[in-house]
């Protein structure tokens, strides 16, 4: 005897299909897909919209990398709200692209009487940006540039390699 061939997986699923319109109908069976339809076109509408978000949140995280510390590493002294804040508006400004600040270093110093804030900055980026953002720093903080190296690691590179020491003066306590 010949045994009767197995239904495909096409076959199988038309057949429950045609049996579940037979016993709900065709209008109950519609209007139960209906919320699945419209909840399908939500996701569809909003998941660039998440993509793009998580974008953005990933981009602002980066930008708010961790602050300067409050205290120095050298002296143990710590820094005032103003003097942080100062600190923060420096690495803003330099590390607004194209510039990229690499890392920092920086020490609460005497000179004198006087306690000074020295900051080791090492940044790439074209010379033009890196002006101009010196210049607003030196019109808008107490701050001297006390020493500027740049290198060009080619000769047709226009991103140089800069090591900027700051030295931010210090309100007294």
């Amino acid at each position: 005897m010949k045994q009767p061939a197995k239904p495909t997986s096409t076959q199988t699923l038309r057949w429950r299909a045609a049996r579940l319109v037979e016993q709900t109908g065709k209008l109950p069976l519609m209007l139960s897909i209906l919320p699945l339809g419209l909840l399908g076109i939500w996701l569809g509408i909003t998941s660039p919209q998440l993509v793009q978000q998580q974008a953005e949140l990933a981009t602002l995280q980066q930008q708010l990398r961790p602050l300067p510390l409050l205290e120095s590493p050298v002296s143990g002294q710590k820094l005032s709200q103003n003097e942080h804040q100062q600190v923060s508006l420096i690495f803003e400004l330099l590390d607004k692209p194209p510039l990229r600040v690499e890392a920092s270093r920086y020490q609460v110093i005497q000179q004198g009487d006087n306690a000074v804030l020295q900051l080791d900055i090492p940044l790439t980026g074209p010379y033009l940006p890196l002006m101009q953002a010196l210049e607003t720093l030196s019109r808008t903080l107490p701050l001297q540039i006390e020493q500027l190296t740049m290198q060009r690691p080619s000769p047709q590179a226009d991103m140089l390699n800069v090591t900027l020491r700051l030295h931010l003066q210090q309100e007294t306590k």
